[in-house]
């Protein structure tokens, strides 16, 4: 793999520009993410093949494409399921352009990036959480996009950022890395996000408990000068409570699922096509509710079982991959710390998940996809002999 290539450098400035502008500018982000796809056209073209190293995530990530593609093709409604091939689609290239051209093996670049990713979701966080406080949102988030993807990008940074409260590589100051923690987690607790706040305190109580004993204490001061100075969070701290009396429609998705989910278990739907095939909608409380609410019944009744088995399996690798670099790199500190936050940040999209899309979300899809490949491009490396010639730089 050629990580020193003009396209491999403009990989890694495309990584950067999501990492800073995620929640700040979709056009931007997307603008980058599609740019990394045609600098991976060009280094195929130019290579002649596609490869995708020793990583374990290229088989079922293409046949994860493949399937989404053929659900676009044979959907029940084309014309529905067509702006998927420019909206979802091709993003899921983002994913090989990182394994196949980022370079995990500069540390320079890895603090780079966790720097830029923490800093930008500390101040997206800030930004979200006034505008709550002033009354212009019922709930926080980002000027671009929903309070759920809001709070889906700060848990996920949150996962990545907390093995490295100790780190002076990447946090040189303790009290950076604390007060980060502080205005992410007062953002994702002003989200009202009830899952995004599950993966927060497992997060910290995991994280906590094994190595940042005074990050439970950040925890409890923070979350309770917040449920004092804001009411309204004890309100939705009871309905987290009383889940099965606050579903938000989701048992009506389930049994409107249930009732349909025999007649294309192969081939689903057709993506995007939740309003024209629901055979409930007139129970939905929200009309604007266009998704099945959780990725993997989102997959399913879409396209159908092989999407699901994909999927797992992607993210399965992804996680094994990166337990198996964070356990056994012969890398820097801060590869080995970036592999096991790598491997904390997917597992909270897939909690998450169980009650909400992102596989097809415009910003927390593409950031889950950046993850994907950072964390199969480190595992290439570790598991190439002699990491063909590599070193870590700083």
């Amino acid at each position: 793999m050629e990580r020193g290539s003009l396209e491999s450098r403009i990989v890694w400035a495309c990584v950067l520009v999501l990492a800073a502008f995620m929640m700040l500018s979709t056009a931007i982000a997307q603008t980058a993410a599609i740019v990394m796809i045609f600098a991976l056209a060009v280094d195929v073209v130019r290579r002649r093949g596609l490869g995708g190293g020793r990583s374990p995530l290229m088989l079922p990530l293409v046949i994860l494409l493949l399937v989404r593609l053929f659900a676009v093709l044979a959907s029940t409604n084309v014309s529905t399921s067509l702006p998927a091939l420019w909206k979802e689609i091709p993003f899921y290239l983002v994913v090989i352009a990182v394994v196949r051209l980022w370079d995990p093996v500069r540390e320079d670049r890895l603090v780079l990036f966790l720097r830029v990713a923490f800093g930008a979701a500390a101040i997206i966080a800030v930004i979200g959480s006034f505008r709550y406080v002033l009354g212009f949102d019922h709930r926080a988030s980002s000027i671009t996009s929903s309070y759920y993807t809001f709070g889906m990008y700060l848990t996920a940074v949150f996962a990545l950022a907390l093995p490295f409260g100790n780190n002076r590589t990447i946090f040189p100051i303790r009290w950076i890395w604390v007060g980060g923690v502080i205005v992410i987690l007062a953002g994702i607790l002003l989200s009202m996000n009830r899952i995004h706040w599950v993966v927060a305190g497992c997060l910290i109580l995991g994280v906590g408990v094994w190595r940042e004993r005074g990050l439970l204490a950040v925890a409890v001061v923070t979350g309770g000068v917040l449920l004092v100075l804001v009411p309204s969070l004890m309100d939705r701290f009871d309905q987290l409570l009383a889940m099965r009396e606050n579903l938000s429609d989701r048992d009506v998705i389930w049994r409107g699922a249930v009732a349909m989910g025999s007649d294309h278990p192969f081939t689903g739907w057709g993506v995007r096509t939740f309003h024209e095939v629901f055979p409930y909608m007139n129970e939905i409380g929200d009309k604007r509710v266009g998704s099945w609410h959780n990725d993997l019944l989102q997959l399913y009744m879409e396209s159908g079982i092989l999407a699901v088995g994909a999927y797992v399996w992607l993210l399965t690798a992804a996680v094994a991959a990166g337990v198996r670099t964070w356990r056994r790199s012969s890398g820097s500190e801060v590869l080995r710390t970036f592999s096991l936050g790598g491997v904390m940040a997917l597992l909270s999209f897939a909690v998450a998940g169980l009650t909400g899309v992102f596989i097809s979300d415009p910003v927390a899809g593409v950031f889950l996809r950046v993850l994907l490949g950072m964390v199969g491009a480190l595992s290439a490396f570790d598991e190439a002999p002699a990491h063909e010639g590599h070193v870590i730089s700083s």
